[in-house]
């Protein structure tokens, strides 16, 4: 893929792309029942999905994580936020429910649910207590 568009412009929402691919077309030239773009004479469809495949945001797939001014878990590559950050849980966020036993870390990776002072019997696990620290009690 060329990465001129999104060297240029960087990863964008869907109204810019359709703003760029309309500049685009509007100076498309005809040449044998084709459209063609600029001095190199590109193919109009060609240089539309390197526009579209250059801008649009890509899925992050590594979650490269960070404590932001807010105590919050965020990925420092896309800024998806994970929650609320956890200095005891294995993937740093905090985690208030399990399931048949298991914890569902922020990798999809499922553990065991561990003994926890602070939630004891996972029958009376709540949204007040992570399972691993305690917190929140108003992020003490």
């Amino acid at each position: 893929m060329n990465n001129y568009w999104r060297e240029t412009y960087g990863e964008r929402n869907e109204e810019f792309i359709a703003g760029v691919k309309a500049g685009i077309k509007a100076f498309a030239t005809w040449k044998d029942g084709e459209q063609f773009v600029g001095c190199l004479q590109k193919s109009l469809k060609e240089v539309l999905k390197e526009v579209e495949e250059g801008l649009t945001k890509q899925p992050c797939t590594s979650h490269f994580c960070g404590k932001n001014s807010y105590d919050s878990l965020v990925c420092l590559t896309c800024g998806k936020s994970f929650g609320w950050y956890c200095i005891k849980s294995p993937d740093h966020t905090c985690h208030y429910r399990s399931t048949n036993g298991k914890i569902e870390l922020i990798d999809g990776t499922m553990i065991d649910r561990p003994k926890s002072k602070y939630s004891p019997d996972p029958e009376y696990e709540n949204e007040d207590s992570c399972i691993f620290c305690g917190l929140p009690e108003e992020r003490k």
